[in-house]
């Protein structure tokens, strides 16, 4: 076999693991908002059993990164230098990784205090599904730019 069908079937294989991550992910969402939805129609909020379900998710979300950032760094492997252009891209996807965590931390801290500090049960869904939507739109954008890191059919 030779080295670009190495790499094409390898390329493949790492856009299939990128693509199992994500389907991961919002398998993870759909399953919270289901599971939000039925808590809100019997009308008791279950803030604490919110945050064990984003503990979880941010176990999740660390492994995830991490295995973005390999994923990431077997493409460039495959393409060698990477540009500029990728190299900021990695940094601000590195900085996003850091901003996401602390985000979800800080929702995981007021979800589990004494006395939520939150006005109602929807409310608290509300930031959970604002920090839901802006980790799959990182997700969209980082698969968008992991497409520079493969190689180009030829």
């Amino acid at each position: 076999m030779d080295t670009r069908t190495g790499n094409k079937h390898a390329v493949e294989d790492l856009s299939r693991q990128w693509r199992q991550e994500h389907r991961e992910l919002n398998k993870f969402f759909d399953e919270y908002r289901r599971w939000a939805y039925e808590v809100a129609q019997r009308g008791f909020p279950h803030f604490g059993e919110t945050a064990d379900r984003l503990k979880d998710l941010r176990e999740c979300l660390n492994e995830h990164f991490s295995r973005e950032d390999k994923i990431s760094d077997q493409l460039i492997a495959m393409t060698g230098k990477p540009s500029p252009e990728v190299e900021a891209n990695r940094r601000q996807v590195a900085a996003d990784h850091v901003n996401l965590l602390a985000r979800l931390d800080t929702l995981i801290n007021r979800l589990s205090d004494v006395d939520p500090p939150f006005s109602s049960w929807q409310e608290a869904v509300d930031q959970v599904e604002r920090f839901c939507d802006a980790l799959e739109q990182h997700e969209e954008q980082e698969s968008d730019c992991i497409e520079w890191l493969a190689p180009k059919k030829g």
